[in-house]
C-alpha cells in the first residue's frame, strides 16, 4: 500500500500519528544495539582496552535500567540519564565521563540517521492533505534529541509534536502512552490514524482505545539478538543494513552478506599466507574452496604477482581411502557410521571393491554398522589392494595440480577439523619425499583439530580449538549449514579416473547445486570487491577473523525467520560414499512428548543445523518445550553468541 492510498483509505482521519524508529527513520547499521558497537570502536581508537566490551555493557546497563524503573512505577520508561547511571556502576565511570558517553551516544545516532521512504513520504502527502503530524515513540532519549534525529533524516517536526515515552511516564507497548497522544491530537480517537512497525505497541493497543492503525513491520524483520553488538559486527551489519534499505531477500542479503564475508575472510587468508611463505602453491579443496577459487582469480587478474591457483579434488572417500594401509577394525569405524545400514553393494563402492558378505546376507539385504565394519575386515585384502590402485590414480592427479612440485604449498578449505587435509599433506609429503611441503588455511577449526597439527602447519581464521568451549559449540551447531552454502553447484568427487581423460574427477549428484547456482555469482562478486577495495562499505582491512566470526554467528547462530524457512529446502551430504538423500539442514520437528531430549540435541549437533531447526521448532507449539529444555540443559544455544 502506498501513502496515498493509505490516506485514502481513511478519509475521515484528521491526525495522523507515526512511530520513530524503524518507521520514519532508520539506521546504517542492522541493529539498533550496533549503534553501541560503533561507539565501542571510536572509544579502543581513543584508549586501548579500557573499553574493550562496552557495546553488551551499554545494552545490559539498559535493561537493568528498566528493571529498577519497574520495581517503581508500572507503566514509566527509562530515560538516558538512568542508563548511564547503571552503567556507571557496572564499568566504574567518572562524572565526566558519563557526560562522554551520553554526548557521544546522540552524536553516534545522529551519524547513522537514515530516512525510511515510506514513512517520509507518509507524512510528506499527509501535510498535503492539511493532517496533523504527530511522532509517537517508546526511547529513552528526550524530544528535544528526537527533533535532531527527525532533522537530520530531512524531516522538520516541531518538539512539542513529539510524544515520547520517557517524558510521560507511560508507554505505548503497554498502552498507558495513548491518551497522552489523544490528549495532545485534541480530536475523537476515530480521527487519528497511527502508523507504526509492531503489532502490539502500534496495533492492538492503539486500536484499544479507538484509534485506527496501520502496521508496517518490514523493516523490523532482520533484527537479530541485541546483545550481539560488537565491533566485529560491523562490517556485516552495515551490508544488512543497505540491503534492508533495498528491499533485498533472505537469498540475496546472505549471499552479499554472510557468506561474502566469510569468502572473502578465505581470499585474503591465502593471500597472506602466500606472501609469508613465499608459496609455490596455493590450492583450493573442492568442494568447500569453490567460491573462494573463483574470487581469488578474479583478483589475481589484477594482481598478476600471485601465484595462479588450483581447484584441486579432496573429499574423505578420496583421502581416507587412498591414505589406507590396513583394513581392520579401527579403520572400518571410519567407513561406516554408527548408525548407518548399508547394503553390501553399497558398502563395495564405498571402498571401491566388490565384497563378500555373510552367507546368510542377500547382496541386496541390509547391514548395520557391526556386521557393515565385519565385512571391511573380512575383505580386508580386496580393499586394501582397491585402495593401493586409487592412491597410485590419486598420486597421479595430485602430480598434475602441481601439488607435488618442491616447495611450500597453501590448502585453502572450510575446516573443521582439519584431518582431510592432514591426510593429503601427508600423502604429499610422503610421494615427494618431504620436498612439497603444505599448511592448511582454514575458516574455522574445532578441538578435533588439535593432533592434525602434528602433521601440517594449519591456521583457523575465525576460530580454533583455543577458543572457549562454547564457541567451539557454537561451530557445531552451525557447520552443516556452512557446509551446504558454501559450497560447489557440483557434487563431490567421489573417485579419479585415468586414461584417455588424464586423472579426471569423478563427480557425484549434488543435492543442491542447481538450487544455489544464482547465489554463487553474488557471493563471488561481492567478496571480490571487498578484496580489491572496491566494496562500497567495507574495506579489505575490516574482514579480520572476528569479524568472519561475527559473520558465521549472526547468521548461522542467530537466523531471521525468513533465512530458516528460505534454507529448509537444504538438504546436507553426510554419508562417506556421498550417496544417499542426507539430510536435511534444518530437521523435522519433534514433539514435546516424545523422544530423549538429548538424545534430540544430540542428533541436530552432529547432523543438522541447529539453530536453524531451534528457531524453526520455535513457531510451533508443539515442539516449543522441547526447544526450551534444550536451551536450558546447554545455554551456550541460547541467541547471545557475544562474549566479553
Amino acid at each position: 500500500m502506498t501513502p496515498q492510498q493509505l490516506l485514502d483509505a481513511h478519509p475521515d482521519v484528521r491526525i495522523l500519528s507515526v512511530d520513530l524508529f524503524d518507521t520514519l527513520v532508520t539506521r546504517s547499521v542492522a541493529q539498533p544495539t550496533h549503534v553501541f558497537a560503533l561507539m565501542e570502536r571510536d572509544l579502543l581508537a581513543r584508549d586501548g582496552t579500557r573499553w574493550r566490551g562496552f557495546a553488551g555493557a551499554r545494552v545490559l546497563a539498559e535493561r537493568r535500567a528498566r528493571r529498577t524503573t519497574a520495581a517503581v512505577s508500572e507503566h514509566a520508561d527509562v530515560a538516558i540519564q538512568d542508563v548511564m547511571r547503571e552503567l556507571a556502576c557496572a564499568i566504574v565511570l567518572s562524572p565526566a565521563e558519563r557526560r562522554m558517553l551520553m554526548q557521544l551516544e546522540m552524536e553516534t545516532e545522529l551519524s547513522v540517521t537514515r530516512p525510511v521512504g515510506f514513512g517520509v513520504s507518509l507524512v510528506a502527502e499527509a501535510r498535503r492533505r492539511g493532517l496533523g503530524v504527530l511522532v509517537v515513540s517508546d526511547n529513552y532519549m528526550p524530544s528535544s534529541h528526537l527533533a535532531e534525529v527527525l532533522r537530520t533524516a530531512g524531516m522538520d517536526v516541531a518538539q512539542g509534536d513529539i510524544v515520547v515515552s520517557c517524558e510521560h511516564g507511560a508507554m505505548k507497548h503497554d498502552g498507558s502512552l495513548w491518551p497522552v497522544v489523544l490528549g495532545r491530537a485534541a480530536v475523537e480517537a476515530g480521527k487519528v490514524l497511527h502508523v507504526g512497525d509492531l503489532n502490539d505497541a502500534d496495533g492492538s493497543h492503539p486500536r484499544r482505545f479507538g484509534i485506527r492503525t496501520h502496521v508496517e513491520p518490514a523493516m523490523r524483520e532482520s533484527h537479530r539478538e541485541p546483545l550481539n553488538t560488537a565491533p566485529s559486527v560491523l562490517p556485516l551489519s552495515v551490508i544488512e543494513a543497505a540491503n534492508r534499505d533495498r528491499g533485498t531477500d533472505a537469498a540475496g542479503n546472505l549471499a552479499t552478506g554472510a557468506l561474502a564475508l566469510v569468502v572473502a575472510g578465505q581470499v585474503l587468508d591465502a593471500v597472506r599466507a602466500v606472501h609469508d611463505s613465499a608459496a609455490v602453491g596455493v590450492h583450493f579443496t573442492s568442494r568447500d574452496g569453490w567460491l573462494a577459487h573463483r574470487a581469488y582469480e578474479h583478483v589475481r587478474r589484477e594482481n598478476p604477482g600471485l601465484p595462479a591457483a588450483t581447484y584441486s579434488a579432496v573429499s574423505r572417500s578420496l583421502v581416507w581411502r587412498a591414505s589406507l594401509g590396513r583394513m581392520d577394525e579401527t579403520a572400518a569405524s571410519r567407513f561406516v557410521g554408527d548408525d548407518e545400514c548399508l547394503s553390501l553393494v553399497r558398502l563395495g563402492a564405498r571402498v571401491g571393491c566388490t565384497l563378500l558378505g555373510p552367507k546368510d546376507v542377500p547382496v541386496d539385504g541390509m547391514l548395520d554398522a557391526e556386521a557393515a565394519r565385519k565385512v571391511l575386515v573380512a575383505n580386508a585384502t580386496a580393499v586394501e589392494a582397491a585402495c593401493r590402485d586409487l592412491r597410485e590414480r590419486y598420486v597421479g592427479y595430485l602430480r598434475s595440480q602441481g601439488l607435488l612440485q618442491p616447495g611450500h604449498h597453501v590448502l585453502v578449505d572450510l575446516g573443521w577439523s582439519g584431518s582431510v587435509v592432514a591426510g593429503l599433506a601427508r600423502m604429499v609429503t610422503e610421494e615427494s619425499a618431504g620436498a612439497a611441503t603444505c599448511e592448511g588455511r582454514f575458516v574455522a577449526l574445532y578441538w578435533d583439530a588439535t593432533p592434525q597439527r602434528r602433521h601440517l602447519p594449519i591456521n583457523g581464521l575465525a576460530c580454533d580449538e583455543l577458543r572457549p568451549l562454547e564457541d567451539n559449540m557454537r561451530l557445531l551447531g552451525v557447520l552443516r549449514l556452512f557446509e551446504a552454502l558454501i559450497t560447489a553447484p557440483h557434487g563431490p568427487v567421489e573417485d579419479i579416473r585415468s586414461g584417455e581423460a588424464l586423472f579426471g574427477e569423478v563427480i557425484a549428484p549434488s543435492l543442491n547445486g542447481g538450487d544455489w547456482t544464482e547465489l554463487a555469482d553474488q557471493v563471488v562478486s561481492t567478496a571480490t570487491d571487498i578484496v580489491l577495495g572496491r566494496h562500497a562499505l567495507v574495506r579489505p582491512g575490516d574482514v579480520t577473523g572476528e569479524v568472519v566470526w561475527a559473520a558465521l554467528m549472526q547468521a548461522g547462530h542467530t537466523p531471521t525467520q525468513r533465512e530458516v524457512e528460505l534454507l529448509s529446502a537444504l538438504r546436507h551430504e553426510t554419508s562417506v560414499d556421498h550417496g544417499g538423500d542426507g539430510e536435511p539442514v534444518v530437521a523435522p520437528a519433534v514433539l514435546g512428548d516424545s523422544g530423549d531430549t538429548a538424545a534430540t540435541y544430540d542428533r541436530l549437533l552432529r547432523h543438522h543445523w541447529l539453530q536453524g531447526s531451534l528457531v524453526s521448532w520455535a513457531t510451533r507449539g508443539e515442539s516449543v518445550s522441547v526447544v526450551r529444555e534444550i536451551q536450558g540443559h546447554q545455554h551456550w544455544t541460547g541467541p547471545v553468541w557475544v562474549t566479553g
